[in-house]
């Protein structure tokens, strides 16, 4: 005879493990639709565009661990050369 109490909490584990992978499959299911939906609706970027708003140089403002002290901190300074 079975106990009712170990099939009741199988029961029930198998019910929440269930619940889980649908609730998985649902979110890639949405997850999947709403990229799709982004793909239609995003409208293609001419390539002049880009051009036109490129990012302006960057001008380092001092040490910091992201840049490499400016882009010319290793040019040669001809008037204090000896």
């Amino acid at each position: 005879m079975l106990d009712p109490l170990t099939y009741t909490l199988k029961v029930q584990q198998a019910a929440f493990v269930g619940t889980l992978c649908a609730a998985g499959i649902a979110a890639a299911n949405w997850a999947r639709i709403l990229r799709g939906e982004q793909a239609i609706l995003a409208t293609p970027v001419h390539r002049r565009a880009e051009e036109k708003h490129t990012q302006p140089a960057y001008i380092a403002k001092g040490a910091a661990w992201s840049d490499h002290y400016g882009r010319r901190a290793h040019d040669i300074d001809v008037e204090h050369m000896r």
